[in-house]
This record gives structure tokens, C-alpha cells and sequence, in this order.
């Protein structure tokens, strides 16, 4: 029962912190932006006779790689886990990990 309710807590916190920083992700990282870049780099020809490979490869071929460059000057730290990086101000900075939708456990456990 405690492991249960800690696990909830920390999804609870979790979320309150990617509500807190959605904003800044959303408005003010962007005056922080040089440049992005956006490809498709699984899509390419594929010579291959089996249907059902070519099926699941195609799917591969749907991954969007993206690709941002910030200059943020103010003070922040680095998650050890995963690589966040998180403002003085503890905003999360979700594109600091390419595959953040993927990851189970937020940073905020691993601080």
C-alpha cells in the first residue's frame, strides 16, 4: 500500500510539473531557439520481396527525427538519468530528451 501510494504521488507530481512547465515549453523557450531541423530518416527505398517486412518497416519510415539547437544562458541543471535539462526556475525542458514521450519515469524521480 505504501509503494502504491508514493508511485502516485510521484505520477501526480509529475504531471503538475509538465503542467507548470508547458508554457515556458510552449512560448518562452522559443526566444531561446537558433535553429531546428525536422527528417524522415527511415524512409528510404526498400527492395525487399516479404510484404509483411516491408509493412513494418514502412512504419519505422513514419518517425519524424527532430532536431532543436537553444542558447539559454540562465542557470540550469542536468537531470543525470535521462539528460533533462530543467531551468533555475524548474521549468522541464522536454525537448532536452528526443525520446521524452517514451520514457516511463519522469526526471523528477531521479533528482
Amino acid at each position: 500500500m505504501k509503494h502504491h501510494l508514493k508511485h502516485l504521488l510521484s505520477q501526480n507530481l509529475s504531471i503538475i510539473w509538465k503542467t507548470y512547465s508547458n508554457n515556458f515549453n510552449k512560448q518562452k523557450l522559443r526566444d531561446y531557439l537558433i535553429c531546428e531541423h525536422f527528417a524522415y530518416p527511415l524512409n528510404i527505398p526498400i527492395n525487399i520481396d516479404d510484404e509483411s517486412i516491408v509493412k513494418e518497416l514502412r512504419i519505422f519510415a513514419q518517425h519524424c527525427h527532430k532536431e532543436y539547437l537553444y542558447d539559454y544562458k540562465g542557470t540550469c541543471f542536468i537531470e543525470p538519468k535521462y539528460g533533462y535539462i530543467i531551468t533555475q526556475q524548474l521549468f522541464l525542458v522536454e525537448c532536452s530528451f528526443a525520446y521524452y514521450h517514451l520514457v516511463n519515469s519522469k526526471p523528477l524521480q531521479n533528482l
